[in-house]
């Protein structure tokens, strides 16, 4: 089995219900903004793999000329779901047996995007009687590329970005963590992982929260649940507050500390209990077996912000 060395990751998630397949021109708005943000960070190759709408599957290698197709393959709307990644993120001891056992994997990637369009087609119709389909766009950053933190100008970056995001994809949720989480398609939160919750489950990410993070993002229906805008403005155990109206409609963003490296334990306690009443309890009463609650096992050395013990 391969040995696992983690590190950790300045990731965000964006989390909607509606398609990005039509949002070709805001993706590629967003990724364009990436790569002018970050890509002197990332020095090393990168690889792309994606499916077209009519389940057709590419891989190849991360340049201009192939970055313009995936450009134009967006804003045609002919994206299923899209990857890119450090592929290399693995070495060899200094005296290798050359057996598959002795790669270590160094995870997180250094450098991880998913985008899932329209998981939804990817289904019957049936299907959505009983499950909803939410659409993902995930981005990760390895603190190895920082020297083992996270700057406070790739923080400001990484919040601009995460907010244009929640604008122009219409966000259901979305947050920003510090952690050993490795960025996936239609990724579950490290909360979600440890309580194996249904993320299809209705009524979806409109009135539930994926988690409790370093930067949250709550949209109306959030709001309505936690007393309105005013209530949150004098309650919220959050250093930065910061309502915004997109399209409009009121959301606001939930920022725990100023700086991304230092938050404790005991903030992450107070902000679960105030974001209680918007986590999917009902999903972690059904994972309870044989009276005792089921939860993943966290891997040796994986780092994850979680207060559930």
């Amino acid at each position: 089995m391969n040995k696992c060395i983690f590190h950790k990751a300045i990731t965000l998630n964006i989390t909607t219900y509606k398609e990005l397949n039509t949002k070709g021109k805001e993706l590629v708005s967003l990724l364009e903004d990436f790569f002018n943000y970050f890509q002197e960070y990332i020095n090393t190759e990168l690889e792309i793999d994606f499916e077209l709408m009519n389940g057709r599957e590419r891989t190849m290698k991360l340049n201009n000329k192939n970055l313009s197709k995936i450009y134009e393959l967006f804003i045609q709307g002919n994206v299923q779901c899209l990857e890119i990644s450090s592929p290399g993120d693995f070495e060899y001891p200094e005296k290798p047996s050359y057996s598959e056992d002795e790669i270590l994997l160094h995870l997180p990637h250094r450098c991880k995007i998913a985008i899932e369009c329209n998981l939804a087609a990817t289904y019957p119709p049936n299907f959505s009687n009983k499950s909803i389909f939410p659409n993902d766009f995930s981005i990760s950053l390895s603190d190895q590329l920082f020297d083992g933190y996270i700057p406070a100008n790739i923080q400001t970056k990484f919040r601009l970005l995460f907010q244009k995001a929640v604008r122009l994809l219409e966000a259901d949720t979305g947050y920003i963590t510090y952690e050993s989480k490795l960025v996936r398609l239609t990724m579950q939160s490290s909360f979600e992982d440890y309580w194996g919750i249904n993320i299809y489950r209705h009524p979806g990410f409109s009135t539930r929260l994926r988690g409790y993070f370093w930067d949250n993002y709550l949209s109306e229906q959030h709001i309505a649940t936690l007393g309105g805008l005013k209530l949150i403005k004098d309650s919220a155990p959050c250093d930065i507050i910061e309502p915004v109206i997109h399209s409009d409609k009121l959301g606001i963003f939930l920022q725990l500390t100023d700086d991304i490296n230092n938050y404790s334990d005991d903030q992450l306690v107070r902000l679960r209990k105030y974001l209680w009443p918007l986590l999917d309890v009902e999903s972690i009463k059904f994972e309870v077996y044989n009276g005792e609650p089921r939860f993943l096992e966290i891997p040796p050395g994986y780092i994850t912000r979680l207060v559930e013990s």
